[in-house]
């Protein structure tokens, strides 16, 4: 493993940035640290993976036809006109609705749901309340609606459902569906007849949008069955008090299995909307045209329209306020929101949303891939290119798995890590570039043996610290150094020991010194020090200073050997000495080779320039 990350440092840093995001991420679940941006966070991918799966139903939907079982009659802007003025008033005599049921229970339906909340009792015409009780109660495949809502008991008298209308449900899975404190208020003898009653409810997201259709209700410890989801079994000829869930969260209804979410929702495939029918994708009656043959003298017609099929009773007008918000368009009434479950479930084409640890797994494989990818590619361009074409075929997958397996894999998390890991690659590829910058460099301005700077970047420093006191009438100085007798170090113990007393004596230099100041290899056994903004005077006490340093110090060169070493130095300022880099240079020299030659061990008298110069 050492040899890995020592041949491989690049998977060292990812494996360390992997391991602290990982570490960050447990802290953070724990702690509930940044609690409120998460969650801000996490509100704002689940709003984009909403609108992610509009768009996909949005273009989906187009020439996806509903099955041909169900007819949906209802009372739109002209039945509602026509009824007023006929009836003078609204809302209809219930009466008008027993006649309807009778109607059609001539033609031989499969079922009928009527999506009408019956609330409260007509005191107008008390017989007409009793004829629908009775009528419902006649019939085994007539459906009733009604409604849960979170209104306070004070606020309306508790009602208590018949027996009738609770299921149980037998469920392999963890579920937790809506749990409502209320019902909303219906007729009493309506309650007590009605065989068959199944609510109402839809929920909406936090963006208005209905998407879903839960499959039960939770009402006092009790579980109450959807209005579609009783036609549903009606139609495959049962009449269950029972549901299943197994261990996928699969309902099973008549042997098929429908996908739902752990609240009990279905999430809903939706159909091309025919704006020829009402702005309906099923089949459309008006009420208006319904009312009349059922008032004509032909009561009993030779064609039955309604033979075998569900025929679901709904409002459709604008005025009745049913109009609710779905992927596919801004106003539909609720009708159709059932008659498409049922036709979902009929044609199996429920949608089936993917688990987190598929989504989980989804976005690792994606990413990566596209890790790979990246750091195979060197050119930043193609990068880009190569992180939106994963992107692009990842959503055009996601497009194709609903369309042709009415499967919801993520797309926001998916691109959105995607996007993350082309910034990522972007950081650590300059990360690396700069590491590899900082070698190189490190290559052409350093020593390798001592790790002090080289000769070469010696003489551009001397150069830029001159121009600067130029410019700034400053002043800088120069020590050069010279390690007394070193031949002898490599010619009695060998060059390996030799350059061990160079390395050491370097970096015991460069640790006495300031960090301003600039310490380099010359060449051989000599060392200068570049000391900015310092005086002569300054610069021979530090000369002074180092050459004690050095002398008492003792030195541990191999596992056995000590050693003592001095040095010889040479001090030359500007201006003071020279004004120019190869005078000053030049002047440390000789002061330098002053010492050698006087006795080693000391800084070299500047007096001898003098003298050399007379």
């Amino acid at each position: 493993m050492k040899s890995l990350f020592k041949n491989s440092p690049k998977i060292a840093i990812i494996l360390s940035i992997l391991l602290l995001i990982a570490v960050f991420a447990f802290f953070v679940k724990k702690t509930n640290f940044l609690g409120s941006q998460i969650t801000a966070f996490s509100k704002f991918v689940a709003e984009t993976e909403a609108k992610t799966f509009d768009i996909r139903q949005n273009t989906l939907s187009k020439n996806r036809q509903p099955v041909k079982d169900i007819v949906i009659i209802g009372i739109d802007n002209v039945s509602h006109e026509y009824l007023t003025s006929y009836f003078g008033s609204w809302p209809l005599p219930r009466k008008v609705y027993a006649d309807f049921i009778k109607y059609i229970e001539a033609q031989n339906p499969a079922a009928i749901g009527i999506d009408v909340l019956f609330v409260g009792s007509w005191h107008k015409n008390k017989e007409n309340d009793l004829l629908l009780a009775e009528t419902f109660k006649k019939y085994d495949n007539v459906f009733g609606a009604i409604y849960f809502d979170d209104y306070s008991l004070a606020d309306r008298k508790p009602l208590k459902l018949p027996n009738s209308a609770e299921i149980k449900i037998n469920s392999k899975s963890k579920i937790h569906p809506y749990n409502y404190k209320n019902l909303r208020e219906l007729y009493p003898e309506f309650l007590e007849s009605a065989q068959n009653l199944g609510h109402l409810n839809l929920e909406r997201s936090k963006d208005g949008v209905i998407r879903t259709l839960p499959l039960f209700i939770e009402h006092q410890s009790k579980y109450y069955p959807n209005f579609a989801l009783k036609i549903l079994d009606k139609y495959n000829k049962n009449n269950s008090k029972t549901f299943e869930i197994d261990k996928n969260y699969n309902l099973i209804v008549s042997n098929k299995k429908i996908p739902i979410l752990n609240t009990t929702e279905a999430v809903l495939n939706w159909y091309e909307i025919n704006p020829l029918v009402r702005d309906s994708s099923f089949e459309f009656v008006s009420f208006k045209d319904v009312f009349e043959k059922m008032n004509s003298k032909q009561k009993n017609p030779d064609k039955n329209p309604f033979k075998d099929k569900i025929v679901l009773l709904g409002f459709t007008a604008d005025s009745l306020s049913d109009l609710k918000t779905i992927p596919t368009t801004k106003l539909i009434p609720g009708v159709e929101i059932y008659a498409t479950f049922i036709s979902n479930a009929i044609d199996n084409s429920i949608i089936k949303k993917t688990t987190k640890p598929t989504d989980y797994t989804i976005t690792i494989l994606l990413v990566t891939l596209t890790l790979v990818l990246l750091f195979k590619i060197k050119n930043s361009w193609v990068n880009l290119f190569t992180t939106l074409a994963v992107s692009t075929i990842y959503i055009w997958l996601a497009f194709f798995v609903m369309k042709y397996f009415n499967l919801w894999i993520p797309i926001a998390v998916p691109v959105i890590a995607i996007v993350l890991s082309y910034i990522a690659t972007l950081a650590i590829k300059y990360f690396f570039k700069s590491e590899d910058y900082d070698y190189i460099y490190k290559l052409a301005t350093n020593d390798s043996l001592t790790g002090l700077y080289n000769h070469r970047f010696f003489q551009d420093q001397m150069k830029i610290n001159l121009e600067y006191c130029k410019r700034y009438n400053s002043t800088f100085s120069l020590i050069l150094i010279d390690i007394d007798k070193f031949k002898l170090f490599n010619d009695k113990y060998g060059h390996l020991i030799g350059d061990e007393v160079l390395r050491q004596v370097s970096q015991l230099l460069k640790s006495s010194i300031r960090k301003a100041d600039i310490i380099c290899r010359y060449g051989g056994e000599e060392i200068t020090i570049i000391l900015p903004h310092t005086s002569n005077d300054n610069a021979y006490i530090l000369a002074n200073k180092l050459c004690k340093i050095i002398g008492e110090h003792k030195f541990v060169v191999s596992k056995n050997l000590t050693v003592n070493v001095t040095i010889s130095l040479g001090v030359s300022s500007y201006p003071d000495s020279a004004t120019d880099v190869a005078k000053l240079i030049e002047i440390a020299d000789k002061i330098m080779y002053n010492a050698k030659e006087t006795g080693r061990n000391k800084v070299g008298n500047p007096d001898c320039i003098k003298d050399s110069e007379t």
